[in-house]
């Protein structure tokens, strides 16, 4: 009894970690997004005019920010060397709607844990900053 319950707080404190994680991403593509929306950003054009059709999008919808998805998704278009890991990112994404919304139901996927997450994302956010577009995931101060 003892084992099982140490066995359940270890795996919802590994959930909890991975959802922080996931938190963060969704916050780097968003500031990174909103940079670009508000000019701050002016290199990566095709990036950018894509990000300019998001933008539209969720203004129309009233919405605060595009789905996460939709950014993941103009990565893959502008950085196609990129594309697996981002593509890897989106399927991980799924397992973080199930993490984020009650866990009511059976997850049909893999679950992926902190560690494979992190390496996923740095070795994506590393080839997005390598890009020509760049990646810029922090807040953009006006001077």
């Amino acid at each position: 009894m003892v084992d099982e319950q140490v066995a359940l707080a270890i795996e919802e404190s590994e959930q909890l970690a991975t959802m922080a994680l996931f938190a963060a991403v969704e916050a780097g593509l968003q500031i990174d997004y909103q940079n670009r929306i508000r000019r701050r950003i002016k290199k990566g054009t095709p990036l950018r005019q894509l990000y300019k059709k998001i933008h539209a999008t969720t203004t129309q919808k009233k919405l605060q920010a595009p789905p996460v998805e939709c950014l993941i998704d103009s990565w893959k278009q502008v950085q196609p060397q990129s594309a697996q890991l981002a593509g890897d990112l989106l399927a991980a994404f799924r397992y973080r709607h199930w993490l984020a919304h009650g866990r009511y139901w059976v997850f049909q996927g893999n679950a992926i844990s902190h560690d494979l997450l992190f390496h996923l994302v740095s070795r994506l956010f590393k080839s997005l900053e390598a890009s020509e577009a760049g990646f810029h995931p922090d807040p953009v101060h006006k001077s």
